[in-house]
């Protein structure tokens, strides 16, 4: 696989030559991955048991095929720390929303907080894990519907609920927990890479 960016281009073979010698990939080839890692996060927010880290040692191995066992685990651990820096940013924004909410609801009641999330909410939220997915290409495969951002709406109604009734501590740990559809967004995410490496990985 070749990867390219501001004019440089370095073949996977040769990441995995640099990575044994810098224990760690070129910053540009980094910020390429962690693009790509968006659609990941956005069908998977809770991850395997970190002892075996399966789901992002399956990413890594996609894109670069020809990396070496001594190599993989320390490269799978640091793109998992990203994750777990996003799980933080993805709740420190919800958390802010849900503030907003129940202002403009003036309740509690969760029906009520559910109705006053807008799209634009949906955008905000999410901004940071939609840069490198192509929403238009999403749209286009499923003839136009919203699905996607339906998707993401759930998402965020599937948070708003355990902040309303449960404390911040249970409720984070319930939110991240919580299996069900909602964290297997069976939906293809695509990315304007055309990679679609998270697409391509079996979650269920």
């Amino acid at each position: 696989m070749l990867f390219t960016k501001y004019g440089r281009s370095v073949t996977s073979a040769n990441l995995c030559a640099d990575y044994a010698a810098h224990k760690e990939f070129p910053k540009w080839v980094a910020e390429l991955f962690r693009n790509e890692l968006h659609a990941l996060f956005i069908r998977c927010r809770n991850l395997d048991d970190a002892k075996s880290n399966a789901i992002i040692k399956k990413f890594l191995k996609i894109l670069v095929p020809e990396i070496g066992e001594q190599i993989f685990d320390d490269a799978a651990s640091k793109f998992r720390s990203i994750f777990i820096e996003w799980w933080h940013i993805l709740w420190t924004k919800i958390n802010k929303l849900f503030t907003n909410l129940q202002t403009r609801a003036k309740s509690d009641d969760i029906n009520a907080l559910f109705a006053n999330i807008s799209a634009e909410d949906v955008r905000k939220v999410w901004h940071q894990f939609l840069v490198n997915i192509d929403i238009t290409a999403i749209h286009s495969e499923s003839n136009g519907s919203n699905d996607f951002e339906k998707s993401l709406f759930d998402v965020l109604c599937a948070s708003i609920w355990p902040i309303n009734f449960y404390n911040p501590k249970n409720a984070q740990t319930l939110f991240f927990n919580l299996n069900n559809d909602l964290y297997t967004v069976t939906l293809n995410v695509l990315t304007l890479s055309s990679w679609n490496v998270a697409t391509s990985i079996d979650l269920s």
